[in-house]
């Protein structure tokens, strides 16, 4: 939508001109930064850090991403913010309300996406010690966005992995890291969780301290009742996948939704657009040229909606591939007729619905 509608945003009031974007900002702010820290914030980036003055960062390490929901972000800011100064750690945060919607919404980067704060722990234990205190004083805001690149601790908001603190590229531009001898590493930023070798130790340990509290399976699980064939789409907001109902060789779509995450432009998450569409299709059940709900489900932290599939065009895809006035296509006229056979079929449905 943002896409389409571009130019929307460069409409100025009382003007027959175009102009340069007036947001309102809703700029993040934290109070009381001591002079021991240097506040940088760069015109083309969505981050504004933190660092502490005449203090190195490591190159790399292991890395704390705090996420939340927007209504709780500059409260959650508030309280993580004060405990990094206290204890002189560099951080970063998203520097509006804008770029929090924009770094979550259905087009974003699902690697990146959810991140609102990054703290540098500058050794493990401070790591360690900073994921307590952090999980501890974020423990009454409501569940943010699920970070896909990194592993949860504990069940809180707080997430971490191994990175890059320091910006290093090698010959193709690509974000490293360097092995134990000093290599250049590629800096896998993917929407999964994983550790380079050397760290894998480490990462073992962790896991024997950290109940993440994530929502495990019970019982026979749902999905697997399908045999996934291909992903149809991805997006932040979740994928459509083309499946197999196993007792029956039906053929599915399974569309995925991840809640907070996938915003649209009031701020609306997947789930509650999948939640929409959930709703619709029950009140339309049985009507001829509505495709049928199978089931809705959770799984993890997702939810899914099974819908049956239907070999066919959309009406976009027809609109697109049929337009009349294309090199080779068919005739105005032809077109018209189409036009009218498909409305047709349009008012029988809704008068169907309507009875």
């Amino acid at each position: 939508m943002e896409g389409n509608m571009l130019y929307h945003q460069y409409l100025k009031p009382k003007s027959e001109y175009f102009g340069k974007q007036k947001m309102i900002a809703n700029i993040y702010e934290v109070n009381d930064i001591p002079d021991t820290y240097a506040v940088i914030l760069e015109s083309d980036s969505v981050w504004k850090h933190y660092h502490v003055k005449d203090e190195s960062l490591p190159e790399q390490g292991w890395k704390i991403h705090v996420t939340s929901l927007l209504e709780d972000s500059q409260s959650v800011l508030d309280k993580v913010a004060r405990l990094c100064i206290d204890k002189k750690i560099d951080f970063k945060h998203l520097k509006d309300r804008h770029s929090f919607i924009k770094m979550n919404s259905k087009t974003a980067n699902r690697a990146s996406s959810g991140k609102f704060m990054t703290i540098y722990p500058t050794n493990n234990e401070v790591f360690v010690e900073l994921l307590e205190m952090i999980s501890s004083i974020t423990r009454n805001f409501k569940k943010g966005p699920y970070i896909l690149s990194d592993k949860r601790w504990k069940d809180s908001n707080v997430f971490y992995r191994y990175g890059g603190f320091i910006l290093i590229v090698n010959e193709h531009g690509e974000y490293c890291i360097r092995d134990q001898e000093g290599n250049l590493i590629k800096d896998h930023r993917t929407p999964f969780y994983q550790v380079p070798d050397f760290v894998k130790d480490f990462d073992d340990y962790l896991n024997t301290i950290n109940k993440s509290g994530d929502l495990e399976v019970k019982g026979e699980s749902k999905l697997e009742q399908y045999q996934i064939e291909t992903a149809l789409s991805y997006s932040n907001a979740g994928g459509v996948y083309l499946a197999t109902r196993k007792k029956d060789n039906l053929k599915v779509i399974i569309k995925e939704a991840r809640p907070n995450a996938g915003l649209d432009g009031v701020a609306k998450d997947a789930l509650a657009r999948q939640k929409i569409e959930y709703d619709a299709l029950k009140k339309l059940k049985n009507v001829p040229g509505v495709v049928n709900l199978i089931e809705y489900f959770q799984e993890w932290e997702h939810y899914f909606l099974v819908e049956e599939f239907i070999e066919g065009r959309d009406l976009r895809q027809w609109i697109a591939q049929d337009f009349p006035f294309y090199r080779g296509s068919d005739s105005i006229s032809d077109h018209a007729k189409n036009v009218k056979k498909i409305l047709l079929q349009l008012f029988v449905l809704l008068s169907f619905r309507a009875q």
